[in-house]
Order: C-alpha cells, then sequence, then structure tokens
C-alpha cells in the first residue's frame, strides 16, 4: 500500500488547514491549539434535493401557521410577533438544516426560546410532532450526506507547523483500530447513552400509558440525544465550541429579554415582581425553575469565555458582546428568585474560576469573595446570626428589601413559605424513591410518577401539594425509568466531567484548558439545579424540553473536545 507523504495538488480531494500553535512546555514539543472543524465539501446539491427542501419549508410554514398550541396566559406584544414570525423562520431554519447542519444547529439553539414561546405542536395520530422533531430529523439529514462527503473524500491534509504538510490515510479499519484502541472517558459516555435509550425504551413499552410514555420518550430523551450526536458527528473544532458555548449564552439572554417584555406591562412595583415570580419564565421557559437549571448551566460557559484572558485586549468587540449576553443572562437569574438556580450558578461560576485561577492565593480569594457576595441572594447569614438577635433582624430586613419576604423565608421549612418549597420537595424525593424501589428495573414509566405519588400510596402522608415529578433529577430517572437508568446517567455526567479533566491537565494552551474548565462547571452546575429543583424530561401540554436539551449539547460538546485530543496529538507526532 502506498503510504508516500506528500502534499496533495487536488483541492477537491484535500483540505489544507493551517492550526494555530500554542506555547512550548519544558520538555515537549508545542501543541497545536485544536484541528479546526475541516470545512469539506458537502454532496452536490441535485434538483431533487432542493424539491425536499422546498417542501419542508412549505409544509412547515403551514403547519405552524396553522396550528399553535393553546397558552395558559394572555401573550404579550413581543410574543405575539415572535409567533407570527416563527413559521416562516422555523422553515428556512429547517430546510437549512439539510445543507450546512453546524450552522443550522447554531440557529436552532440560539432561537429556541421563540421556538417555545409560539408552542407549536401538531398530533399525528398518536404520536405529537413539534419544531424540536422537525429540526431534528432535517439536521439528521444534513448530518449523514455532511459525513458521506466525508467518506468520499479519501484522505485530507493537516498543517503540522514548519514541518510541512502530512497526508493522513483514512478508511474503515484504520477508524475501527483507533476506537477499541483508546476506550476513553468519552467512550463510557457513548455507551452509557446507548443503554440510556434503550432502558427508557423498554420502560416505555410496560407503562400504564404507553402513549404518552412514548411521547415524553421521543421529545425528552430521543430528540436531546439525537441533537447532541449532531454535535458530535459534525467534528467541531475548539472554536466552534466556543461559538456554541456563546450561543448557548445568547439564547438564554434571549429568553430572559422575552419574559421581561412580557412581564413588564403587569408590573407596577418591584414587589409586584416578587409577587408574580412563577410566571415570569411562562412565554419562553413555561416554568420559571427551568429557566434557572438553563441560566446555571450557561452563565458559567459565558463567565470562562470571558475570563480566558486576552480576550479583552485581542478582541475588544468580542468581549463587549459576551459581557452583554452575561449581564442579560444575570438579569434573568436575579428576577427568576430561584433557590436552586441562585446556589448552582453561584458554584459553577466559583467552580470555573477557580479552575482559570494561575494561584492559590487567587483561588482563596475567589472563593471567599464569592462567599460574601452570595449573601446577597442566599440567605445563610440568617442561620449564622441566630446568637445575635440585632444583627440577625438588621439582615433580615436588608434582604427582604431585595429579594422580598417570602423568598427569604423559603429558605426556612418552618415557615409556610419554606414548607411549600422544601418540605414538599422532600416529600416528593421520598416517594421517587420509594417507586425506584417498588419498580427497580424499569420503574413506572415516564410522565407516571404523579399518578403514581397520588393514588398509587407513595405521597407521604405529610405531604399536602400533587407534585408531578420528583423535584430532583436522580430521584427522578430512578422512579421513571428505574436504578439502572439512573446509574447510567451518573455514568454519563461522570465520564464527560473526567473527560473534561484529562483536556484540562493535558491542554498545553490555555484556550483549551479554558473550555475544558467552562464545559465542566457547566456540567456540575446543572447538576445542582437538577438536583435540586429537578427538571421536566417533556410534558406534551409545554411542547419544550430545553433544560434536557441544553444538558445534552453541553455533555456532547465535552465529549467533541475530549475526541480532538487523539487527534491533535496524532498530528503532532506525524509532523
Amino acid at each position: 500500500m502506498d503510504t508516500t507523504v506528500e502534499p496533495n495538488p487536488s483541492p477537491n480531494r484535500a483540505l489544507s488547514v493551517s492550526p494555530q500553535w500554542g506555547p512550548t512546555a519544558a520538555g515537549r514539543p508545542a501543541l497545536p491549539l485544536a484541528l479546526p472543524r475541516l470545512e469539506r465539501p458537502l454532496l452536490p446539491v441535485r434538483p431533487a434535493l432542493i424539491a425536499v427542501a422546498t417542501v419542508l419549508t412549505l409544509a412547515t410554514i403551514a403547519l405552524a401557521s396553522s396550528y399553535q398550541h393553546a397558552h395558559d396566559f394572555l401573550p404579550g406584544t413581543a410574543a405575539q410577533a415572535v409567533r407570527s414570525a416563527v413559521p416562516v423562520a422555523a422553515g428556512l431554519v429547517a430546510a437549512y438544516s439539510i445543507f450546512r447542519p453546524w450552522r443550522a444547529i447554531l440557529l436552532v439553539l440560539l432561537l429556541t426560546p421563540c421556538w417555545n414561546a409560539a408552542q407549536v405542536s401538531w398530533q399525528v395520530g398518536p404520536v405529537q410532532v413539534i419544531l424540536q422533531t422537525i429540526f431534528t430529523c432535517a439536521l439528521a439529514v444534513g448530518t449523514w450526506r455532511w459525513r458521506r462527503s466525508h467518506r468520499q473524500t479519501p484522505a485530507f491534509e493537516e498543517s503540522a507547523g514548519d514541518s510541512g504538510t502530512v497526508l493522513l490515510r483514512v478508511t474503515p479499519l484504520t477508524a475501527i483500530r483507533r476506537w477499541a484502541g483508546r476506550f476513553e472517558a468519552h467512550r463510557f459516555a457513548e455507551v452509557a447513552t446507548l443503554g440510556l435509550v434503550g432502558l427508557a425504551v423498554l420502560s416505555t413499552l410496560q407503562s400504564a400509558n404507553v402513549v404518552l410514555s412514548a411521547t415524553v420518550l421521543l421529545h425528552g430523551i430521543v430528540e436531546p440525544v439525537a441533537l447532541a450526536a449532531v454535535v458530535v458527528l459534525l467534528r467541531p473544532s475548539r472554536r466552534d465550541l466556543i461559538l456554541l458555548a456563546t450561543i448557548l449564552g445568547a439564547s438564554a439572554a434571549i429568553g430572559g429579554l422575552l419574559n421581561i417584555l412580557q412581564s413588564m406591562p403587569g408590573i407596577t412595583s418591584f414587589a409586584a415582581m416578587q409577587a408574580r415570580r412563577l410566571t415570569f419564565a411562562r412565554v419562553g421557559y413555561f416554568n420559571v425553575g427551568l429557566f434557572g437549571v438553563v441560566l446555571a448551566a450557561v452563565i458559567p460557559l459565558i463567565v470562562g469565555i470571558v475570563g480566558r484572558g486576552r480576550l479583552a485586549r485581542a478582541q475588544p468587540r468580542k468581549f463587549a458582546l459576551m459581557l452583554v449576553i452575561l449581564s442579560g443572562c444575570l438579569i434573568g437569574l436575579f428576577l427568576t428568585f430561584s433557590k436552586s438556580a441562585y446556589m448552582a450558578s453561584t458554584a459553577g461560576t466559583v467552580l470555573v474560576l477557580v479552575l482559570l485561577a494561575g494561584t492559590w492565593r487567587r483561588r482563596a480569594a475567589i472563593v471567599l469573595t464569592a462567599g460574601l457576595l452570595s449573601t446577597i441572594l442566599i440567605p445563610w447569614p440568617a442561620f449564622a446570626l441566630q446568637a445575635f438577635p440585632g444583627a440577625a433582624s438588621a439582615y433580615r430586613s436588608a434582604d427582604i428589601a431585595l429579594v422580598g419576604e417570602s423568598r427569604f423565608d423559603s429558605w426556612n421549612p418552618a415557615t409556610r413559605a419554606g414548607h411549600g418549597s422544601l418540605s414538599e420537595r422532600f416529600y416528593a424525593v421520598e416517594g421517587g424513591l420509594a417507586m425506584s424501589q417498588s419498580h427497580p428495573l424499569l420503574g413506572v414509566g415516564l410522565d407516571q410518577f404523579r399518578t403514581y405519588y397520588t393514588f398509587g400510596g407513595y405521597k407521604p402522608s405529610e405531604a399536602t401539594t400533587q407534585v408531578d415529578h420528583a423535584h430532583s433529577v436522580f430521584p427522578e430517572i430512578a422512579a421513571e425509568l428505574g436504578q439502572p437508568a439512573m446509574i447510567l446517567v451518573i455514568v454519563l455526567f461522570a465520564a464527560a466531567l473526567w473527560a473534561m479533566r484529562r483536556v484540562y491537565r493535558n491542554a498545553s494552551d490555555p484556550g483549551t484548558r479554558a473550555l475544558a474548565a467552562s464545559l465542566a462547571a457547566a456540567m456540575v452546575a446543572w447538576l445542582i439545579a437538577a438536583t435540586a429543583f429537578g427538571v421536566d424530561i417533556y410534558r406534551p401540554d409545554r411542547a419544550l424540553s430545553t433544560d434536557v436539551v441544553v444538558a445534552a449539547i453541553i455533555v456532547a460538546a465535552a465529549l467533541a473536545l475530549a475526541r480532538t485530543m487523539p487527534r491533535t496529538l496524532a498530528a503532532t507526532r506525524a509532523g
């Protein structure tokens, strides 16, 4: 077999890229920052494909215009404007997904609050179809075409600095050897994901309400996993992943803006804003807690990008844009008045800043500063000041003026607000754990928690509230999908976090380390928020699963970054 290493003169058969080089570490050669995502030519755009895209566009516009899910509130001017623009925008994005899947998935994620605000859904027999379903199918076709064009390219070039051009030949056999020979953390994540989907299917088949559970399975598990697979299969570079993180932050900021515009007409005072907090995120995320989960995950991503260093000097416009996005997310976070979101975003931000800090003195200063600032939103000093009534009263008055008496008391289970916010969640967790013990293998079925909790004898006698989920992600998964599924979710996140640890430790440049730290902090923050509040895997009457999609995309970005490391090392050795 010919293994000649030489430049390929045909631009149609090989592509040249020039990765930037990081600083040379003592005792080892410099490594490239990351291999850019190769912009290989797609397959020829045939007339039949254009016809399919046109039909898809027109069908999406017609369906989205003809039926919209009924809101349980009166949409404001901004929400109505978004709803009127969604059909055409969704049709164009769906068609674009076939031709440029990477750019299209960025658009899908960026405009997620707009898709949510429209609440579009159709019933095709027993199957519920939402915009996310159309986007997922179109992106799958586009990704398949992109991968097919990759397979048709017999070889591609990678520049290795001044050492010359290296021609790397890709064959099915070498791909299998690489996969089998490097069974690393991200491989465990992939196996755990496949196992989770398989168990979810089996759990759905034995559910008491197969149609309802199948709907939740499709939109809450299969489609988020498919979107995550699209991210991984398109082989994004580090620059692409930074753009992806920025898009997630911008999407949350747009959602916060829509929520503010929806809420402003009915708010006459800050006290009214506090009193109506539960309806704040209705237009974009339906539930203020779900919006808080999303914000908790994306804020560490933006903080990590802003804190990379040199960004303010090298790219001041991008730095200013990131500050605007971060400010929008922080404003939305404050207006949620969500305890779980406050705790999770604080923990994630502190973690990413600690990982980016160069010395232990700076890390200690970050932790101390964060602890002092957290007293503004998290009233933990109230418990420490119980021995000093005067100081405790002054602190209580100051914090109530900022967050409201109900939110302040919600941290204390002895109060009425605290009983509903804390005690009832503990009861829901207790009921979820009892369900998982009675149905350990496959659970009770997706979206069946409320039925079993209310009528199945799993509701504690002290509970007074009817809840529809366990208010904590792991008891929820254990109750509805079974204990093996819960273990696989733990393995999935543990593997992704372990992969980011390896990237963080082995990266030779600050950009890659910062991205790995940001993704790890985002996953930790999401887990904290989802554990303290819970997630809605999916609800047919809400037509959205944004909190699960955001988690899936962040995990996919982590796996994609981990997959670039072997390619980076291989290119360096070849050079």
